[in-house]
């Protein structure tokens, strides 16, 4: 069954019909702004609702197929069955997410009449590549549900355990990172350093992503040492007691203070171990000054005679680019861009810098909703900017040696491929197509041949024509 509906501009109605039986509707008195409108279709499972526009049906089938086969596994690691179907709806790229007036406002479902119901949604972006995707899937399945699971799934429960279950953030951060992601590497990089800091001593007051990424390293020790049907037990026993430390003492029969000093243990001998392979760089190399909390640097180039240097920053969806000489040490911010997000994910991977010669930067970023090419001239100080309309998402860019040649890896209608793009004509050519990721393509120097990587089975390129 498939049904059609259309999110526009700036006064916004979603009715959903018989989609959901005439038991659930959802209105929208926010608006954010809008570079395009949605035509969202869907598909049904057993216990997702996959929504999806333009040409991504592939993506909504690989989505729904997907977190089917996690279901069973993250409602018996939690413990916990949904109220509901959940509904997921998939946008092509962060940017189209940022535009969404779905999720603005939680509608709640009336059932019978009598009982209201947080409505289930989850929101995806599909950033390039299949593996992210997967992740971004798993990880805001594990956030609904358990929420749900901890703060009930109607509004009496909900505002009832706002008031009195008032959970430390690392305890259900951690464990949604956890069902997520459960043991990786950014986790075990964090607690290494966590443990031998004062951190570890105020392990309480973290925020943020430290306080889920401490959380995720303690979920995962617990889980490591006394089983993981302990995980569930401690999450059930929390929604009795209403207080985390009640609940590990029931479940673990050791006390809070105890177990913490564990948990610090077993991640403290792991660091030792880690840190004797370690060789910690000297201050003095540090290129640029400390960065505030919420900037990251996107990426950095030297430029092919060795005299400059770009790096691009980028601050909550903003970004800069600057070039800076290795002989005199002046910078030069050279292009600014983006708009800064707020409450929503942002998007890291923009912007993309590359030197297309000794004098000429390229430029990949966002304008609008779109993705932009822009040649800088350090010389002239010009800028010649060029709109790449057909990408949902850009992955990479790499020059020849010449700088007449740039290969992307690239997002067009789901599939990330690569494509060969002019520097000097408007003209984009595709290398790749097929279900695989392709990804961070590099001319081999002095040669027009590429070099890639790929989770394709074997090194034969395959081409899929549309019939």
């Amino acid at each position: 069954m498939k049904k059609r509906f259309l999110l526009l501009g700036f006064t916004m109605l979603l009715a959903l019909g018989s989609a959901f039986a005439q038991q659930s509707r959802e209105s929208f008195g926010k608006n954010r702004f809008q570079y395009r409108p949605f035509d969202w279709q869907y598909i049904s499972g057993e216990n997702f609702d996959i929504y999806y526009y333009d040409n991504r049906k592939a993506n909504a089938s690989e989505a729904l197929t997907y977190l089917e086969s996690e279901f069973d596994r993250i409602t018996d690691l939690i413990g916990f069955p949904p109220y509901f179907k959940t509904k997921v709806f998939l946008y092509n790229s962060l940017t189209d997410l940022r535009q969404s007036n779905v999720g603005l406002n939680h509608a709640a479902l009336n059932v019978g009449g009598e009982t209201e119901f947080i409505k289930p949604y989850i929101e995806v972006a599909y950033t390039g590549t299949a593996q992210e995707f997967k992740e971004e899937l798993l990880f805001k399945t594990s956030e609904l549900l358990i929420n749900e699971m901890m703060y009930g799934g109607n509004l009496k429960d909900v505002f009832q355990n706002a008031l009195l279950l008032n959970l430390p953030e690392w305890f259900v951060q951690g464990a949604i990172y956890y069902v997520a992601k459960g043991w990786n590497a950014e986790m075990d990089d964090y607690v290494r350093d966590l443990v031998q800091t004062k951190k570890a001593q105020r392990f309480t007051k973290l925020s943020g992503k430290e306080a889920a990424l401490a959380g995720q390293s303690f979920w995962n020790f617990v889980a490591e040492k006394y089983g993981k049907s302990s995980v569930h037990n401690i999450l059930n026993y929390t929604r009795v007691t209403r207080n985390e430390e009640k609940s590990l003492l029931i479940t673990l029969g050791i006390s809070y203070k105890r177990l913490m000093n564990e948990w610090e243990a077993y991640y403290k001998k792991m660091a030792d171990q880690a840190n004797s392979s370690y060789v910690v760089a000297p201050r003095g190399n540090r290129f640029t000054r400390q960065p505030l909390r919420t900037v990251y640097y996107t990426s950095v180039k030297v430029s092919p005679d060795g005299r400059h240097v770009a790096y691009a920053e980028n601050d909550r969806g903003k970004f800069t680019v600057t070039v800076k000489s290795l002989e005199s040490g002046k910078e030069k911010n050279i292009l600014r861009g983006g708009t800064r997000v707020i409450g929503q994910r942002v998007d890291y991977s923009v912007p993309l810098i590359g030197w297309s010669d000794a004098n000429t930067l390229g430029v990949v970023g966002v304008k609008q909703g779109e993705y932009w090419f822009w040649l800088y001239d350090l010389t002239t100080q010009s800028k010649l900017p060029r709109q790449l309309e057909k990408f949902n998402n850009i992955r990479s860019i790499n020059f020849s040696a010449n700088g007449r040649l740039a290969i992307m890896s690239a997002d067009f209608e789901g599939k990330n491929d690569l494509y060969l793009l002019s520097t000097r004509r408007d003209r984009t050519r595709r290398l790749t197509n097929d279900t695989f990721d392709d990804l961070d393509p590099s001319f081999i120097p002095g040669t027009n041949r590429i070099v890639f990587s790929s989770n394709r089975p074997d090194d034969t390129l395959r081409t899929e024509h549309k019939k």
